[in-house]
C-alpha cells in the first residue's frame, strides 16, 4: 500500500508538473473551447415537449408514432377566436391561407365538413351538430394539426405564420395545444435563465467573499465554474436533442454542487505554501491531494446522477447525462485550469489578503450534539419510520409544468376544454361503417365526453344506405353521390381513412373535470374499454386501437412515477453506498450516513405532505437522489475528520465534538452557496418542474445540513469502543462528565494528551514495534504493541472494582502493560506497585508511566509473582489486584 502511495505521488508530480508547464497555453485553449461552446450552445437542440419522453411502449408513445406515420401528424394547436365582430368569410379565408403554411395538415372549424355532408339525407342537423363542437359560447374553435414535433423551430416558424394570419383580421384568439405550450415553456425558460444565472452568481460571490482570505479568490472560484458550466451546456450540441428542464437547471445544480471542488484546491493550496513550499511546489501537491480526494467525492454525487438512467421516462437519462457530464467536467477544470490562474494571477493576488469575514466554528452546537447523544440518537431512531412512510403520502402532480393560459377568460376556457383531448384511432373497413357510427354514440354517452370529432362523427346517422353508400338529401343527387364511391372510399379519399384502415377520432373531455382527477382516469378507461369491445375482432386479428393524448399521458405518468421513484432510490442508495464501502473500508460508517442523509430525503418530502404542498412528479422522482449525492459529502467530511481525530488517540466523544466544530463553516460554506443558488430559480422561474427541482434541493441541503450537524455526532460518539472508554471513565455518566469538563476549558485533554506524546518522542521511549494510545478522558496515553494482544474491557472493569483510598498501596500482580495500574494511580490517587515478569512488557509499562508523569504514583518491577515474599516486605499491600491470562482447565503453566 505504502508503495501504490508513492507511485501516485510520482505520477500526481509529472502531471501537476505539466500542467504548471503548460499554462499559457491550457489557458489559451480554455478560451478556444469556450469560443466553439458558445457556438454548441447556439446548435443545440432543445425539447420543450415534456410529453415526448414517455418511453417506447406506453400507449402515448406508440399512439404518437403511429399518428405520425399514419396521418402525418406529429404537434397540434387549439386556437379559440373571439366570434363578436367576426364573420365566418372572415374566419373561412384565415383558415385557407392557414392550410397553405408549411407543416400544417389540417385545420378543423365549424364548416370543416359543411360542403361534402351539406347535400346528404340529414346533413343540416349534422352540420348544427358539427358547429357546436367548434362553436364556444359564439367563440370560434380551430383545431390545427401539424407534421412537425410540437418543440421544433418548424413549429415554432409554423405558430407564428398562424398568429400572422389571425393578426391580419383583426382577430383576438387565445392559443393551447401541445405546440404553442411548448412554445410558451421554452420561451419563458431561455428568456428567464440568464436572469437567474446572474443572480445566482451574485449571491455565490457574496458568500465566497465572506469565507475567503482573499479579494480575488471567489472571482478565481467563479471563473472556473463558469468555464466549466459553458463548456457543459456547449458540448450539449452532441446529444440528439436536451430536455428545456435539463437545459435551465444543469447549469444551477452543477455551480452549486462542484464549487467545493474549486474552494478545496485553494485551500489545499494554501496549506502547502504555508509550509513553506514554493509556489510551482505547493500547487503540484495540491493538484495531487486535490485529485484524489475531489474524485471521491465526485463519485457520490455522480452516483445520484447514475441512477437517473434508470428511469423508464426518459428525461431521466437525460438530465443524468448532462449533470455527469457536468461534474465531469468541473473536475477537470478545478485541477487543470484553475491551477493556471492562481500561477497566473499569483502577485495581485498576494497584495489582497484579508482577514475573513465569517470564521464560526458553532461549539455549542457540537457540545450539544454530544452531551444529548443519548436523546439525540432515539430521536433519530424514533422519526425514521413516520418520515419514511410519509413520503409515500406526498400528493403529485403530473401537468403542472403546463404553463397557464392566459387571455379573455371565455376564450381560454375553450381551449382547454379542447387541448384536454384524446386522440384514438381504430380500424375502419367497407364493413365496419355502422360499427364506427354506433361506437361514436357510445363514446358521447360516457360520462365526461363533451364532443367526440372524426370523421364518422361527423357523418349523419339517416344519410348511411345499407349498401356502404351516402343516401343523398333528394333522390334527384342520389346517382351522383354514388359515383362519389362508398362511405369508405370517400374517406379515404378525403384523407379521414388511412390506406391501412385506419380513422382518427378526437374526444373532448369536459370543462368540470380536472385533468389529473379520479373522474378523468374513469372517462380515460371507459373509452378504452369502449374501444376494446367495439373493436374486439380486430383487435385479435392484429389490428388493435391506438390512444394518446393529454390525458392518456397523465395516466402513463401516474402509473411509473412509483416504480421509477423506487428504483432510482434504491441504485442511487446502493451505488453511494458501494462508494463509501470501499472509502471507508468499514461497514458502520457507511450505513450511518446513507441513512442519515435518506433520513433527510424523506423528511424533506413529508414537509409537503404534512402541509398539503402538491409536488410535481419529475421533481418527487429526481430530487431524492440529487440530495443524497449532494449532501452525502457533508456527512463524509465529518466523519473523515472524526476517524482521523481517533488515530490521533483521542476518546470518541471528544472526536465527535472536535470534527463537528472543524467542519461547521465548511458544511456551511457548501450549503448556502446551494441553497442560495437554488432559491434564486425558485424565486424567477416560471416553470413548475425546474422551480420545485431547484426549491425542495434547496430545503433538502438546509434538512441534510442541519441532520449533519445536530445528528452525525451524536451518531459517531456512539460509536468506536465506546462501552470501553465508558468503562475505563467509571461508567457512562462519568465519560460524559469529563467531556464536558474538557470543552468548557476545565480539562484539556487534548493539550495533555499531546505533551505526553512530546515526552515519549523527545525521551525516545516508543520502539517501532509499538504505538500510543490515549487511554481515558484525563488526557492519559498508554504504550501499546501494534500487533498482537492489547488491553481489553476486562482490563478496564476490573481496575474500576479496585477499592482503594487516596495514598493506599496497591499490588498489581501480572501488570503486563501497566493499564490496570495507571487507572487505579489516576482514578483513587493511590500508590500503585505494578509487577510483570516479561521484559517486553514491564519496559512498556515503564515507559507508560513516565509518558505520563505518573512515576511518583506508580513503579514497576521487572519480576516473578511468585517471588512476592522476597519483593515485597509482608502486610504491605493494602489491596491486591491480578488479571491472569485466560487458559483452558489443565493448560495453564506458572
Amino acid at each position: 500500500m505504502h508503495m501504490k502511495k508513492i507511485e501516485y505521488r510520482k505520477v500526481m508530480d509529472k502531471v501537476g508538473g505539466g500542467i504548471i508547464k503548460f499554462r499559457v497555453p491550457i489557458i489559451i485553449l480554455t478560451a478556444v473551447l469556450l469560443v466553439l461552446s458558445v457556438f454548441g450552445i447556439m446548435k443545440t437542440t432543445i425539447n420543450s415537449d415534456i410529453m415526448s419522453y414517455l418511453p417506447e411502449g406506453t400507449d402515448t408513445y406508440d399512439g404518437s408514432q403511429f399518428l405520425h406515420s399514419n396521418f402525418n401528424i406529429q404537434s397540434n394547436s387549439v386556437y379559440a377566436v373571439k366570434g363578436e365582430d367576426m364573420t365566418d368569410n372572415e374566419i373561412k379565408i384565415a383558415v385557407d391561407n392557414i392550410k397553405e403554411i408549411d407543416h400544417v395538415t389540417n385545420v378543423l372549424w365549424k364548416k370543416s365538413m359543411g360542403q361534402e355532408i351539406n347535400f346528404l339525407k340529414g346533413g343540416s342537423d349534422a352540420t348544427k351538430e358539427i358547429e357546436k363542437l367548434f362553436v364556444k359560447d359564439g367563440n370560434y374553435i380551430l383545431m390545427i394539426t401539424m407534421d412537425v414535433g410540437a418543440s421544433t423551430d418548424e413549429a415554432g416558424e409554423a405558430l407564428s405564420q398562424i398568429n400572422k394570419e389571425l393578426d391580419s383580421i383583426e382577430a383576438e384568439y387565445v392559443s393551447g395545444g401541445t405546440a404553442p405550450t411548448s412554445r410558451k415553456v421554452y420561451d419563458d425558460a431561455i428568456s428567464e435563465l440568464p436572469i437567474y444565472m446572474i443572480v445566482a452568481v451574485v449571491l455565490v460571490l457574496l458568500v465566497l467573499f465572506l469565507v475567503s482570505a482573499n479579494y480575488l479568490e471567489p472571482l478565481v472560484f467563479m471563473l472556473t465554474m463558469g468555464v466549466s458550466i459553458a463548456i457543459n451546456m456547449g458540448t450539449n450540441f452532441f446529444f440528439p436533442e436536451v430536455s428545456i428542464i435539463t437545459f435551465c437547471a444543469a447549469s444551477i445544480l452543477q455551480l452549486a454542487l462542484a464549487m467545493d471542488y474549486s474552494i478545496f484546491l485553494t485551500q489545499i493550496y494554501s496549506e502547502e505554501r504555508a509550509k513553506g513550499l514554493p509556489m510551482k511546489g505547493a500547487m503540484v501537491s495540491a493538484i495531487g491531494t486535490t485529485l484524489n480526494t475531489v474524485f471521491a467525492s465526485a463519485l457520490t454525487t455522480m452516483g445520484g446522477f447514475a441512477a437517473f438512467f434508470v428511469m423508464s421516462f426518459t428525461l431521466g437519462a437525460d438530465l443524468g447525462g448532462v449533470l455527469l457530464k457536468g461534474i465531469g467536467l468541473a473536475m477537470l477544470t478545478v485541477v487543470i485550469l484553475q491551477p493556471c490562474l492562481l500561477i497566473l494571477l499569483s502577485k495581485p493576488m498576494a497584495k489582497l489578503n484579508h482577514k475573513k469575514v465569517l470564521n464560526f466554528k458553532f461549539k455549542a452546537v457540537a457540545k450539544f450534539s454530544v452531551r444529548h447523544r443519548i436523546v439525540i440518537v432515539v430521536l433519530f431512531s424514533m422519526i425514521l419510520i413516520p418520515a419514511f412512510i410519509g413520503q409515500y403520502f406526498l400528493p403529485l402532480s403530473y401537468l403542472n409544468f403546463l404553463p397557464k393560459t392566459e387571455g379573455d377568460p371565455a376564450l381560454v376556457t375553450a381551449v382547454q376544454d379542447m387541448s384536454n383531448q384524446l386522440f384514438l384511432v381504430t380500424p375502419a373497413s367497407e364493413t365496419s361503417i355502422e360499427k364506427n357510427v354506433a361506437f361514436v354514440d357510445t363514446l358521447r354517452a360516457i360520462p365526461g365526453v363533451s364532443g367526440v370529432s372524426g370523421y364518422y362523427a361527423f357523418l349523419p346517422a339517416e344519410a348511411i344506405g345499407d349498401d356502404g353508400y351516402f343516401i343523398a338529401k333528394y333522390d334527384s343527387l342520389q346517382e351522383t353521390v354514388r359515383e362519389k364511391g362508398t362511405i369508405y372510399e370517400m374517406g379515404k379519399e378525403k384523407g379521414y381513412i388511412t390506406e391501412d384502415g385506419y380513422t382518427l377520432y378526437m374526444i373532448a373531455m369536459t370543462k368540470d373535470y380536472n385533468i389529473e382527477s379520479q373522474e378523468a382516469e374513469d372517462m380515460l378507461q371507459a373509452v378504452r374499454s369502449a374501444a376494446r369491445a367495439a373493436f374486439a375482432e380486430e383487435w385479435e386479428a392484429g389490428k388493435p386501437c391506438y390512444i394518446t393524448g393529454v390525458l392518456q399521458a397523465v395516466s402513463e405518468f401516474r402509473e411509473i412515477t412509483p416504480r421509477d421513484f423506487r428504483w432510482i432510490t434504491i441504485i442511487s442508495v446502493l451505488v453511494i453506498f458501494a462508494v463509501l464501502l470501499i472509502s471507508f473500508r468499514n461497514f458502520i460508517y457507511p450505513f450511518l450516513l446513507v441513512l442519515l442523509i435518506e433520513l433527510g430525503t424523506w423528511i424533506n418530502f413529508s414537509l409537503s405532505t404534512i402541509f398539503g404542498q402538491s409536488l410535481n412528479f419529475l421533481a418527487y422522482i429526481v430530487v431524492g437522489a440529487i440530495q443524497l449525492g449532494a449532501t452525502v459529502d457533508y456527512a463524509i467530511l465529518v466523519t473523515n475528520k472524526y476517524r482521523a481525530i481517533r488515530k490521533e488517540g483521542k476518546d470518541p466523544l471528544m472526536a465527535a465534538y472536535e470534527s463537528g466544530t472543524s467542519c461547521t463553516m465548511s458544511i456551511l460554506t457548501s450549503a448556502s452557496i446551494l441553497v442560495l443558488a437554488c432559491a434564486s430559480v425558485t424565486i424567477i422561474s416560471s416553470n413548475a418542474v425546474i422551480k420545485e427541482v431547484t426549491m425542495m434541493c434547496m430545503r433538502g441541503a438546509v434538512i441534510s445540513t442541519v441532520l449533519v450537524l445536530f445528528v452525525l455526532p451524536s451518531l459517531l460518539a456512539c460509536t468506536s469502543r465506546l462501552r470501553t472508554r465508558a468503562l475505563a471513565a467509571g461508567g457512562m455518566h462519568n465519560l460524559t462528565k469529563g467531556f464536558l469538563r474538557m470543552v468548557n476549558g476545565e480539562l484539556h485533554e487534548s493539550s495533555l494528551v499531546a505533551k505526553a506524546r512530546l515526552r515519549i518522542k523527545k525521551r525516545s521511549l516508543l520502539n517501532p514495534s509499538e504505538r500510543v494510545e490515549d487511554l481515558d478522558t484525563r488526557g492519559l496515553v498508554i504504550i501499546q504493541p501494534k500487533k498482537g494482544y492489547r488491553f481489553n474491557s476486562d482490563s478496564v472493569i476490573l481496575a474500576n472494582l479496585v477499592d482503594a483510598k487516596e495514598g493506599e498501596k496497591v499490588y498489581d500482580l501480572g501488570c503486563g502493560s501497566g493499564i490496570i495500574g495507571l487507572l487505579v494511580a489516576a482514578k483513587r490517587k493511590a500508590q500503585v506497585v505494578g509487577v510483570e515478569i516479561q521484559p517486553t512488557l514491564a519496559s512498556m509499562a515503564k515507559r507508560s508511566v513516565l509518558a505520563n508523569r505518573y512515576d511518583e504514583r506508580m513503579q514497576v518491577i521487572e519480576g516473578d509473582v511468585r517471588e512476592t515474599a522476597s519483593l515485597f516486605p509482608q502486610g504491605d499491600a493494602d489491596v491486591v489486584v491480578i488479571n491472569p491470562p485466560y487458559f483452558k482447565e489443565g493448560s495453564g503453566e506458572v
